[in-house]
């Protein structure tokens, strides 16, 4: 049976009781202790099952099915996994709620007094954001291309737990696709100025050229922005007049390779950095809608630039986004589609109602909900690309949040370390970083 248990949080002790009727069946408790400044836990012989703290928008998984053997592993995992005890699946709870749910096992009832160190607070200045944010982003995309276009269904099975190799594209570890080729030209040109027509002829170099391709040669790419670069490159249309508008046209091939142009105008007023990043994103994709999802996108960037609460920034940069779009009449009309977004339920919704195709709207979407599914870089980067289909272009699109929130957290090493054309990769970002940090405006945040 399942109940509801009480809840104590004292300065540095969370405490889970049971209603007095089921503590009086109590057996022996069993206290594990695992050294100064970890974790300290009582609990009976019984099956312990899910119990998990929601404070604010944090999350503490605190223990799994498995009695006291797996338990005591469990404690002693804490050390290494930060203020997570295990990294088991449990029930979700609901946004705005703080509650523990508590799984009983016959006539056993279990206490559980969780001592842990204060959390750790990573302080990241604004070019500590920056950075992290490309390297997540393009790291979210490589984990990704192997697996595009896999179900959901085929992800539970053989999930991606680590940067992997050839697959879908038949590419090595750490190649990248064309949503990391088009942040990287949009990075170099940017460190020019923003010049609109050198952006989609820095793009066509991509296209045509091969120019920032991970292996070479382009293995991938979207027909919307085929269509429109083929136009630049036949001088059919200039890069203001060649994105194409119809309502086919709302794929998430803007949206992915937005990040450069919203870190770059963030210091801008909201009407200022709107009108620069729907003309970025016009430049293949034209349709309000698609040039809402990338504005709704870049609010959303620079509200984790400016603040440490990634609960507190979505809040800000939904208002923002309502109060702009649902004011103008050429993006009115559009915003239905961004409805659940708007409200801000996304957080809240089970990954059943997350869609992750290659629609803008379906991208934005699963990747605030990653944002907010997982407590580190590493974990959002996993839920992104393990809810399927279009894995490269989610991952990308989730990591810009998750490295502007938690920095490069749980990323492992290797991950960057394998990325294809790293040093050059890590020059590109030096010199965006400096040049935004540089901008009026731009001074670090602590």
């Amino acid at each position: 049976a399942r109940r509801f248990a009480s809840t104590f949080v004292t300065d540095r002790t969370i405490s889970i009781d049971a209603p007095d009727t089921v503590s009086r069946l109590m057996s022996r408790p069993e206290t594990v202790k695992t050294g100064p400044n970890s974790a300290k836990a009582s609990f009976t012989n019984g099956m312990f099952s899910s119990a998990t703290i929601l404070i604010g928008t944090t999350r503490f998984p605190v223990f799994r099915t498995g009695g006291t053997p797996r338990c005591r592993r469990n404690v002693r995992r804490y050390r290494d996994r930060g203020r997570r005890m295990c990294c088991a699946k449990i029930p979700d709870p609901k946004p705005s709620q703080y509650y523990i749910l508590v799984e009983f096992s016959l006539a056993s009832t279990h206490t559980v007094r969780v001592s842990r160190p204060p959390l750790r607070v990573v302080t990241m200045t604004k070019t500590d954001k920056l950075s992290a944010s490309l390297y997540a982003s393009i790291a979210g995309d490589a984990l990704g291309v192997p697996v595009e276009h896999s179900t959901r269904q085929e992800l539970a099975l053989t999930s991606v737990k680590n940067m992997l190799g050839y697959g879908r594209y038949d590419q090595p570890e750490g190649t990248w696709s064309d949503d990391s080729s088009m942040i990287l030209c949009t990075m170099e040109s940017l460190c020019k100025g923003y010049n609109l027509d050198d952006i989609g002829k820095t793009f066509c170099s991509w296209l045509f050229e091969s120019r920032w391709t991970a292996s070479g040669y382009v293995f991938d790419s979207g027909l919307t922005t085929f269509v429109a670069l083929e136009s630049i490159r036949s001088d059919q249309k200039n890069a203001r007049e060649s994105g194409g508008g119809g309502p086919d046209d709302n794929g998430n091939g803007s949206l992915m390779r937005i990040l450069p142009a919203a870190l770059y105008f963030s210091n801008e007023d909201t009407p200022g950095m709107l009108e620069k990043i729907h003309e970025v994103s016009a430049i293949t994709h034209a349709h309000p809608r698609a040039k809402a999802g990338c504005g709704i996108y870049a609010l959303i960037v620079r509200a984790l630039l400016e603040s440490a609460d990634k609960a507190e920034a979505l809040a800000r940069a939904l208002e923002e986004a309502r109060e702009y779009y649902k004011s103008d009449p050429a993006f009115q009309p559009e915003m239905k589609h961004y409805e659940r977004l708007l409200a801000a339920r996304i957080p809240g919704l089970d990954a059943a109602e997350i869609q992750s195709s290659g629609y803008v709207v379906h991208t934005l979407e699963a990747a605030v909900w990653c944002l907010f599914k997982a407590s580190d870089t590493k974990s959002i980067l996993l839920e992104a690309v393990n809810l399927g289909l279009d894995t490269d272009t989610t991952g990308t699109v989730a990591g810009g949040l998750a490295g502007l929130a938690h920095g490069l957290e749980g990323v492992p090493a290797v991950w960057l370390s394998s990325l294809a054309r790293k040093d050059e990769i890590d020059a590109l970002i030096t010199q965006f970083v400096n040049c935004v940090s540089s901008r009026p405006g731009g001074k670090a945040l602590r």
